[in-house]
């Protein structure tokens, strides 16, 4: 809102003609300046109306240094509103200047408003050129301007990631401060919690937000006040203490309501709705992103209402509403053609193409994934793309072209194999299995199959034996000699025995319906494998108990992959069995009751025939599903916090070694392939400390922030030449592992001195901060 009241009906001209010809016209060019940045500082629309006139008396008087001020402070003030061209053309005319203009401090302005200009248009380099030739000015002028240089050369080095030249910047800025008595010491301080948080150094981060809340009060900050409620509450929900996270975002939200900031409000209620979708709490969620989008519509911020709308699609999705998805999607693609905002195009269209399929309106989802995966090749967005392909196979595969669902299907494996996504490669091959087994060509089907199942079954045999291992060591330790004896019987009930009895009564069932149809060898042959399978089961029972007591022993962690991993290739011998033999003999069984089809004399001889026809068709499709959920296995859950816990609770219990456990993640969920892979690591690291390091104290952080997921694993023992031991196998493996999931790895040890593991494993980011 633009502010005349202070002028009446007096027109500014008009009062400029009480001063003396020279010397009025110098006072009012003054009088003009200072109300431009008075105005300017308050975030107020005058400001632009003063330095306008400023610029006009300053032609007036042809002064190359009044020029140069009024040229500078009019690129600002159209910088500060969006206006990139209009400021860029005033400061051209600024740089014209330059070199006629003796003040220090105006020069200085100058390289500041041009690097904030160029960091506004992402023109990082030439930014940071900028604002380090005004920090080489004469150090004797403004302390307030060389405070703005270095906050902006510490923004631009937090984009290249070189946080220690950002934390250097913002000290020596928080040192000038102190010689100012109004300074920007609260944001300062701000702006270095931030820096800490995504070192993920959370204590660190909070004791600034602290510092910086403490400032903002002494100042009568409130807006301060508002941002360090705010990320102090982000701080306590990346440490999983999320209770008390929206308490923090409540206080934060008070502030702003007292100073009227409908889009700091309504971030902070994204922030609140992210936290309970992160805990599959997609009810609330979706209330505190109805409340964003109301203080978001009131702020008229377009361009973050329709992210809202997004957000909210995605959870109606989730909720098993598609149809109520669709028209925030529409709306938020308008908003976003609108403003030219292609990624969030391209995501938009993909989630309406995703809302269609769960609708079954296959063709007009594929309309729409055409249009996203235009902006994702344009983009280069290879994620996207996985998942743009990915559902263009499901897409034809449900319209039953199966022909072009394959390439689809193809594509999405390639690039995520590309890329080293798991979970994706395993869901394209999936599709890849299905559709070619539709169209008959089993070898093909059996050879996408094999590929699938290797995916499958590596996170299978990883998540039960973690599993099962979990459940021994709790037992172990708080159950009776009794409740061993029922922690077996337990654990048979988890393993594949339950599978292999729903195949064994189904293969019984077939034998029944196809009788004197030479099925009665393949019954004998399955029931001999059971036999056998069952007295494997019994001797790896016996095995794992006797492991269990030699772990206890020992006082090493060990895992039982070898007992699940004869488990699995057992039970996928016999799903191979039954597609193979039993399926090859009901083809052939098949072919023979067509081939052999006789002249019907009577209407009931007919019905009769084609029953038994059906019935054979029937069994065969139920023989391909048995053999199927047998080679692919059954669902889990797994907790890595906990797994992590309970094999710490057996070196604990061993007396040796002082664990240290600290989980900043808490509830926060992760990928399942990432947790897995996560934990294999670490088991890898726990079993070296206790065979190799000598150790008597160990400590495990696991943290992350926005972007990565970090452990630290440190123990105080002799130490090792990580270069002689680095072709190891055990280091082999952990680093291979670290490698399936796009991570990075620094083993630090020396001989005597113990070893410290840093591992960072990249996630999605979730929440913001506010600087």
């Amino acid at each position: 809102m633009t502010h005349y009241c202070l002028y009446a009906n007096l027109n500014i001209t008009d009062s400029f003609k009480f001063f003396k010809p020279q010397s009025s016209s110098i006072k009012a060019l003054k009088y003009l300046n200072k109300k431009t940045w008075i105005f300017y500082e308050q975030k107020n629309d005058s400001a632009l109306f003063f330095a306008k006139r400023a610029l006009e008396l300053a032609s007036e008087l042809n002064n190359t240094s009044d020029l140069f001020i009024s040229y500078i402070q009019l690129a600002e003030i159209y910088r500060s509103k969006r206006k990139l061209k209009q400021a860029q053309e005033y400061l051209d005319f600024a740089t014209k200047l330059l070199d006629k203009v003796p003040s220090l401090t105006d020069k200085r302005r100058y390289f500041l408003y041009f690097g904030k200009l160029a960091y506004n248009k992402r023109k990082y380099k030439i930014a940071k050129e900028h604002l380090q030739r005004g920090t080489e000015l004469e150090h004797h002028t403004s302390s307030a301007l060389m405070i703005d240089l270095y906050m902006y050369l510490s923004k631009i080095a937090v984009k290249e990631r070189n946080y220690s030249e950002a934390i250097g910047y913002l000290e020596d800025a928080l040192e000038l401060a102190e010689q100012i008595k109004k300074s920007k010491k609260p944001s300062l301080l701000n702006n270095l919690g931030n820096i800490y948080a995504r070192q993920q150094l959370y204590t660190k981060a909070k004791t600034f937000y602290e510092q910086s809340l403490k400032a903002a009060k002494l100042q009568s900050d409130t807006k301060a006040q508002g941002r360090a409620y705010l990320n102090i509450g982000n701080i306590l929900y990346y440490k999983g203490n999320w209770n008390s996270a929206i308490s923090w975002y409540l206080k934060s939200i008070e502030i702003k309501e007292s100073l009227n900031d409908l889009k700091g409000i309504a971030k902070i209620h994204s922030n609140i709705a992210a936290i309970y979708k992160q805990h599959k709490r997609y009810e609330e969620s979706l209330r505190y992103f109805k409340m964003s989008e109301s203080y978001f519509l009131s702020a008229k911020d377009s361009i973050k209402l329709a992210e809202t709308w997004m957000n909210k699609a995605t959870l109606t999705i989730l909720l098993k509403e598609p149809n109520k998805a669709l028209p925030d999607l529409h709306k938020a693609l308008f908003i976003f053609k609108k403003n030219g905002l292609k990624k969030n195009q391209q995501l938009t269209e993909y989630n309406i193409a995703l809302a269609l399929t769960k609708l079954k309106e296959y063709k007009k989802a594929i309309h729409y994934l055409e249009k996203a995966k235009k902006k994702a090749l344009l983009l280069n967005e290879k994620h996207s793309l996985i998942y743009i392909t990915n559902l263009y196979g499901v897409c034809y595969f449900e319209l039953g072209n199966h022909h072009k669902a394959i390439p689809y299907y193809k594509r999405s494996y390639n690039l995520s194999k590309e890329i080293g996504t798991l979970h994706e490669q395993k869901t394209a091959l999936f599709g890849l299995y299905e559709v070619t087994e539709v169209l008959g060509n089993f070898n093909q089907s059996l050879q996408w199959h094999k590929q699938y199942s290797i995916l499958k079954d590596s996170l299978f045999n990883t998540a039960n034996n973690t599993q099962l291992l979990a459940l021994q060591e709790k037992y172990e330790a708080k159950l009776k000699e009794q409740e061993i004896l029922n922690l077996k019987s337990d654990n048979e009930k988890i393993s594949l025995e339950n599978s292999i009895k729903k195949g064994q009564l189904r293969i019984s069932l077939l034998g029944v319906i196809i009788g004197v149809l030479a099925t009665i060898s393949v019954s004998l042959l399955f029931y001999q494998r059971n036999k056998n399978q069952k007295a494997l089961l019994l001797r790896t029972r016996e095995k794992n108990e006797e492991q269990i007591n030699k772990l206890i022993q020992e006082q090493q962690i060990q895992t039982l992959e070898t007992v699940l991993k004869a488990q699995e290739e057992e039970r996928k011998k016999i799903a191979k069995d039954i597609h193979d033999n039993l399926g090859s003999y009901l083809a052939t069984i098949k072919y023979q009751h067509e081939a052999n089809r006789p002249v019907m004399t009577y209407p009931e001889e007919n019905t009769n025939y084609s029953h038994m026809s059906q019935l054979i068709e029937d069994t065969y499709s139920e023989i391909r599903s048995i053999s199927h959920r047998m080679a692919t296995g059954q669902g889990f859950d797994f907790c890595l916090s906990t797994a992590i816990e309970s094999s710490l609770d057996r070196i604990k219990a061993t007396k040796r070694i002082n664990v240290h456990f600290e989980n900043l993640t808490n509830n926060y969920q992760f990928s399942q392939e990432t947790e897995l892979g996560i934990y294999n690591i670490i088991q890898e690291l726990l079993s070296n400390t206790l065979k190799h390091s000598q150790a008597t104290e160990l400590i495990i952080q696991i943290n992350n922030d926005s972007d990565y997921l970090s452990i630290i694993v440190e123990d105080n023992g002799v130490g090792f030449n990580t270069e002689e031991e680095s072709k190891g196998i055990g280091i082999s493996n952990i680093f291979g592992r670290i490698e399936n999931l796009n991570g990075q790895i620094e083993i630090s040890s020396n001989t005597g001195k113990g070893t410290t593991t840093l591992i960072r494993v990249p996630i999605t980011k979730t929440i913001e901060y506010e600087c």
